[in-house]
């Protein structure tokens, strides 16, 4: 029953119910763990009706926004065992690109499925990545997103500064936003791409577990 509650809280952004209904579950012998996967399936179906034109952006945040309560609810009951950190990742939006709505969301989703989540922001330029790269050497996965097709060269820009620099090696890159597709991805040398954020969060992380 509390499984069945939980995406019911999660899909519809009840942000005010969702740790009652966290606490109930686990009053009832939930591991934190199971509740965990329960809410990253839930937002990965809000993600898909995000992406098939059936819910709106704002919809999609109040569900993450929730998501992300629960899971800070829920961190320190785990913690010690390593589920609440699998990795690093640094997200931006490429050089030109101010757009920073679905970046802020992102962020979210990579935080919930356990990154520690280097935001640098809007306009970022190849520099201020690899810089960031250079400053954080654990970080395995760069995601970089551009809405505008003008931005889309900044990315290109990117991974071919990093790979001048012998930085390329050492980190996947995931694009996305709406002015890429999975032609473009790989065109630029790309290692993914992802038309959701929760879709980019789960590729990262499959990264790491692979």
């Amino acid at each position: 029953m509390y499984k069945k509650n939980l995406e019911t809280i999660i899909q519809n952004g009840k942000n005010k119910e969702v740790i009652g209904v966290i606490r109930s579950a686990l009053e009832n012998g939930a591991d934190p763990n199971e509740l965990i996967t329960i809410m990253t399936d839930a937002i990965e179906v809000v993600g898909n009706r995000f992406q098939a034109g059936e819910i709106l952006i704002s919809d999609m945040l109040a569900a993450a926004m929730t998501m992300k309560k629960g899971i800070g609810f829920l961190t320190p009951l785990i913690r010690g065992d390593g589920s609440e950190y699998i990795g690093t990742a640094i997200i931006g939006m490429a050089e030109g690109d101010l757009h920073d709505i679905g970046k802020n969301l992102l962020a979210i989703m990579f935080e919930s499925v356990g990154f520690k989540v280097i935001d640098l922001g809007i306009d970022v330029s190849p520099e201020a990545f690899s810089d960031a790269l250079l400053a954080n050497p654990e970080c395995k996965v760069l995601a970089i997103s551009a809405t505008l097709m003008s931005t889309v060269s900044a990315i290109e820009n990117t991974i071919a500064l990093l790979e001048k620099k012998g930085q390329r090696n050492n980190v996947k890159i995931i694009v996305g936003g709406g002015s890429v597709n999975a032609e473009i991805a790989e065109k630029i040398g790309a290692d993914a791409y992802a038309p959701t954020t929760i879709g980019s969060a789960l590729i990262a992380k499959s990264f790491l577990e692979n």
